[in-house]
């Protein structure tokens, strides 16, 4: 069952149980501290320092002062989240140490830093009593100091079970200033102790014990460093009455003043030191009985097996000393390396033992592991000296496996123990030498067009090497094949010792075949005094013979009279390879399955040609409309690469003819081309006709056309023929100042736009037309024609037939032809020049022809709405144009000129708003009967 997270979220040292104000650390105990059988973790912030300021003495339940954990049934667990944090007592007033693990009580510190304790007592960072236990993981208690009568374990106070574990340090701490002063940074009274990868180091005691001092219980040491700590006696390690084992255990860089400056160990008690290195270690004092540089036996056994002592320093006995007891004694003969044999006593030093003052050792330093280590240089005699069977029992289960007696499978950083058949002596085991490794780089090659062109690998050896090292080689297929595209190559390569790169070549065969890039493989093996790293090269041929393009045309067709677009795809050279390429037909603005089918596929080009066809269904749907497109997308060639990727297709109603033509049926249009004098006939459907510039004949038929001309474009003299029969059919102008269509079928008159010239064929049936701005060339046929200039200098023609000519704006000339025509004047509003202009009229005949005047225009006039003037008044004639502005009449002709004025102002001088109106230049002999009154 998981436990209950009680996450500290303040660093305010206070102590009202709750987590209503923030919770601190110590209401976060408080809180555990009340529920001892609940499992609780506690949370701090890594990083993060939480400092105790709640003072206060003599009370044991984590009020005031120190972190007190009380009685519990479980683990409490107070974990760093995110790296360490510190818990720091320097701010009590009232001196303490941190934590105290009372009786019954349990406590795991994980990722935490403990100090700042200073009491006049044991244990100056944590106190753990009797039947309580400590689990440091990872955790640093460093900075601590007992002082006072009762001054033991300046960092740690144990008298129940302490374990140190994963990384975990006890360093700079201090037991000094009363009468024991033992256990700098750790003192065990009568209790259990088992550091596991830690660190115990520079730390200080008085008088026994720099790093750890231990009375009575048990001690355990294993892939753990003991260095830099100094005491009176025994500056790393000094024991009392205790079982003591050390296992993978560097004691290195103590010293003591007096007597064993590594290891002291006094009355009774056993010693074990198995596969550990006890060296660069002092024993100061130069007095007659003093020294063991390394360690010191006051009268107790102390057992070496695959161990190093030597290299420790004292001018009476650096490495090992014996008291004159006789239960001071050293067990050897069990492969151990000792450096000096001076004052020791018992069977070290004979046997299997080696003597030899220079044990080989590189200095303490990080060699790997979690814990500083002597590494054993080239040539030391530890080196596969040790003996296999005295290899200690892995009783902490480093390996995880669950078996506590098979020997120890590693040394103390964690490496493989047994290397090369033989144990070394000592903590550290020599690793192989790691062999360098081989490696061969991918590499691009052009094929070329004859011959063969050498494709040059590299392979490399990671590290010059002593020895000779050979890899073998062989080439293997990829997409190319031996024999055509390359030359199968085998071999070895021999690296000479100190080289570090080789080549070697295979021939890759040029040819004039246009091809994918192909790839094949040079493969490593059975590579001698080196590993390989990467046993693949891969070679990639590049063809260098240039791919031919694939282009697709655009065309146009002409809906009904053709049922599909034919679209022409062309390489742009032969390939002897077979070509393919997708194609999909892709909407524009014709729609997909009602003007054409949609379609889609693979083109191949077989070898050796350039084009092929791709058909699309074409739809008609016998409507007359725009021109329409859509596309055809080719993609994903093969063996070819793409240069236009689209063709349009262009769906047109409209046949393009240079000759005289008739529509076919099921087309609904007609252009002819050219300059040439041709015709075109419309047939059964509505069909739109457009001329040529020369002089057209233009007949739509049955059904209702148009008749298209454009006036930014020459235009000849085009006739258009219809028939009663003909359908409802448009005249439709277009590059004029707006477009305009004239519908033939409608009744009103029609409006023919600028600067065209437009004839009615004798047969036809079209009577009116009216012109646009612009100037307008309108010839009648033998119908009544309405021809109605508009604006411009206009050309009106009647032709025979009883004609009504409107000149409108601008200076017009007007034929009326044979037979009664009407030439009219009326603007809608009262007379200006400008709306009219001076026309002139080629053929007006009295007694037949009538000048027709509007009322609203013509405003002076008395004359009533009819034929003729019915006010003598209204008109007169004069024999000379300067007689007309003094006439009283409104309506002036002179007979020498035949020009007619409209006289506004009657008698007044001038002609007030009016003006020459007209001229009759064939000069009639003009009456008030030759005038028309409207409205």
């Amino acid at each position: 069952m998981a436990p209950t997270i009680l996450t500290v979220n303040t660093t305010v040292d206070q102590n009202d149980g709750s987590a209503a104000n923030g919770l601190s650390l110590r209401d976060a105990i408080l809180i555990a501290n009340a529920n001892p059988t609940t499992d609780y973790e506690i949370q701090l912030t890594g990083g993060t320092t939480y400092n105790l300021t709640s003072n206060g003495v003599n009370e044991n339940a984590a009020l005031t002062g120190d972190l007190d954990i009380t009685s519990r049934s479980n683990v409490l667990y107070i974990v760093s989240v995110g790296g360490k944090a510190t818990i720091d007592a320097s701010g009590l007033l009232n001196s303490d140490r941190v934590f105290q693990v009372l009786d019954g009580g349990q406590l795991s510190l994980q990722n935490v830093v403990v100090t700042g304790g200073n009491i006049s007592s044991d244990g100056g960072g944590i106190r753990v009593d009797s039947n309580a236990a400590l689990d440091l993981y990872n955790s640093t208690v460093t900075g601590n100091k007992a002082s006072g009568s009762y001054n033991n374990g300046g960092g740690i106070y144990n008298s129940g079970v302490v374990y140190l574990r994963n990384g975990s340090t006890v360093s700079n701490n201090i037991a000094a200033g009363g009468s024991s002063q033992e256990g700098g940074g750790i003192y065990n009274s009568d209790g259990t102790l088992i550091a596991t990868n830690s660190t115990i180091s520079n730390n200080q005691a008085g008088v026994y014990g720099g790093g750890i001092s231990t009375i009575s219980g048990s001690v355990t040491l294993v892939n753990t460093t003991v260095s830099g700590n100094s005491a009176g006696n025994g500056g790393g390690i000094r024991s009392n009455g205790t079982s003591v084992a050390l296992l993978n255990t560097t004691v290195s860089g103590n010293s003591a003043n007096s007597q064993g400056g590594g290891i002291y160990a006094s009355t009774d008690g056993v010693f074990n030191l198995l596969n550990s290195t006890v060296t660069n270690n002092t024993a100061i004092s130069t007095a007659s009985g003093n020294g063991g540089g390394g360690i010191y036996s006051l009268s107790a056994t102390i057992n070496l097996k695959n161990t190093i002592i030597a290299g420790n320093t004292n001018n009476n006995a650096p490495d090992l000393l014996s008291s004159s007891l006789s239960s001071a004694i050293f067990n050897g003969n069990n492969n151990n390396l000792i450096g000096s044999l001076t004052g020791a006593k018992g069977t070290v030093g004979t046997g299997t033992d080696i003597v030899k003052p220079n044990p080989g050792l590189g200095p303490l330093q990080n060699n790997g592991g979690l814990t500083l280590t002597h590494a054993l240089l080239a040539g030391s005699p530890a080196i596969n000296a040790g003996n296999n069977s005295l290899i200690p029992a892995d009783t902490q289960d480093l390996d995880g496996d669950g078996n506590t007696t098979e020997p120890t499978p590693y040394d103390q950083r964690g490496l493989t123990r047994v290397v090369g058949g033989t144990v070394d002596i000592g903590a550290f085991e020599v690793q192989p030498a790691a062999l360098p490794s081989l490696s061969i780089k991918d590499i691009t090659v052009t094929e070329g067009n004859t011959g063969t062109t050498n494709a040059t690998f590299t392979v490399t050896l990671s590290a010059a090497s002593t020895s000779t090292v050979t890899v073998n080689y062989a080439t293997a297929n990829g997409t190319a094949t031996a024999g055509s595209d390359y030359t199968a190559t085998t071999g070895t390569l021999t690296f000479n010792p100190g080289d570090t790169s080789k080549t070697l070549n295979v021939a890759v065969t040029g040819d004039l075949t246009i091809e994918p890039n192909e790839t094949f493989f040079v493969n490593l093996s059975n590579a001698a005094n080196a590993t390989i790293a990467d046993n693949q090269a891969v070679a990639t041929i590049t063809n260098d013979d240039t791919l031919p393009t694939l282009s697709i045309n655009d065309i146009t067709v002409v809906e009904g009279q053709t049922s599909q677009a034919v679209l022409n795809v062309t390489l742009s050279s032969a390939s002897s390879q077979t070509v393919t390429v997708k194609y999909a037909t892709a909407a524009g603005t014709a729609t997909a399955n009602a003007d054409y089918t949609s379609s889609s596929g693979t083109l191949t080009f077989a070898a050796n040609t350039t084009t092929a066809k791709i058909t699309v269904p074409i739809l008609n749907d016998s409507q007359g409309e725009a021109n329409e497109t859509f596309k055809v997308n080719l993609s994903s060639p093969t063996n070819a690469n793409l240069q236009k990727a689209s063709g349009t297709v262009t769906i047109t109603d409209t046949f393009q003819a240079s000759t005289t033509t008739t529509l076919a049926l099921g087309i609904e249009n007609l252009t002819l081309t050219g300059t040439s004098n041709i015709n075109g006939t419309g047939n059964n459907g509505n069909n739109i006709l457009t001329g040529n510039s020369g002089n057209n004949i233009l007949a739509g038929g049955i059904g209702n056309d148009t008749y298209a001309f454009n006036a930014s474009t020459p235009l000849g003299s085009d006739t258009i023929q219809e028939t009663s029969t003909g359908g409802n059919d448009t005249i439709s102008f277009s590059g004029t100042s707006t477009d305009v269509r004239v519908n033939l079928g409608a009744i009103a008159t029609q409006t023919v736009n600028s600067n065209l010239k437009l004839t009615l064929s004798a047969n036809n049936v079209i009577e009116n037309v009216v012109g646009g701005s612009g100037s307008d060339r309108l010839i009648g046929n033998s119908l009544n024609n309405n021809l109605n200039g508009g604006s411009g200098n206009d050309v009106l023609t009647g032709r025979s037939g009883a004609d009504i000519l409107i000149g409108g704006a601008g200076n017009d000339i007007l034929s009326g032809g044979t037979e009664s025509d009407r030439f009219w004047y009326s603007s809608g509003r009262a007379f200006t020049s400008s709306d009219f202009g001076n026309d002139t009229l080629t053929d007006f005949t009295s007694a037949s022809d009538k000048l027709v005047l509007s009322k609203q225009t013509f405003t002076a006039l008395t004359s009533v709405v009819g034929d003729g003037l019915s006010q003598a008044s209204d008109f007169t004639t004069v024999e000379d144009d300067s007689l007309a502005a003094t006439s009283t009449a409104f309506l002036v002709y002179s007979v020498s000129s035949g020009s007619l004025y409209y006289n506004q102002n009657g008698s007044a001088a001038g002609f007030g708003t009016g003006a020459e109106l007209a001229n009759l230049i064939d000069l009639p002999n003009l009456t008030a009967t030759d005038f028309a009154i409207v409205a």
